[in-house]
């Protein structure tokens, strides 16, 4: 937790960011914005967002189907309950600079998804990396741009850049 790593004397304040992968990465991009402490926020192959749309329509499996419906609620109760679970109800609140990674042929937690939680991430603090033939987690064609990011917040540099053509 952010409160007790803050008390230790070895942590820089300034220096504290919030990283996960898949449902750690919807996380990631929630306890930045409940949480401005954070330097620096780095979501990949994010889980959660927009799971009205993947239980309705499939894009993905993650992390259930219509089959987890409590017996007692309609679809639209369920669909409404998940709403409120939804990153992207959060993520116009982060403050700190924003490294996100997604892969396009993600079928766990697809593109589309990620998109709608990150699109609300205030202007200039998103840099998005997107890797058109990555699956959930594996196969990013720029998987060092992310760790550069994060080696740059590191050090006290800017973390976003533009990458240069090689």
């Amino acid at each position: 937790e952010v409160d007790f790593m803050l008390t230790q004397p070895e942590v820089d304040p300034k220096r504290v960011a919030v990283v996960g992968g898949s449902q750690g990465g919807a996380l990631s991009m929630v306890a930045a914005s409940l949480d401005h402490r954070y330097g620096f926020c780095m979501p990949y192959h994010s889980g959660l967002p927009r799971l009205d749309w993947t239980v309705t329509h499939e894009p993905g499996y993650w992390p259930f189907g219509m089959s987890a419906k409590p017996k007692d609620q309609s679809e639209k109760q369920f669909l409404k309950t998940l709403s409120y679970f939804d990153p992207a109800n959060f993520t116009r609140d982060i403050r700190c600079p924003v490294v996100a990674e997604m892969g396009l042929m993600d079928t766990v937690t697809a593109a589309g998804n990620q998109i709608c939680a990150l699109s609300n991430v205030p202007r200039g603090q998103i840099y998005l990396i997107c890797s058109p033939w990555a699956m959930h987690g594996a196969g990013s064609r720029n998987s060092s741009l992310g760790g550069e990011c994060y080696d740059r917040f590191r050090r006290a540099e800017k973390p976003l850049f533009k990458p240069t053509k090689p």
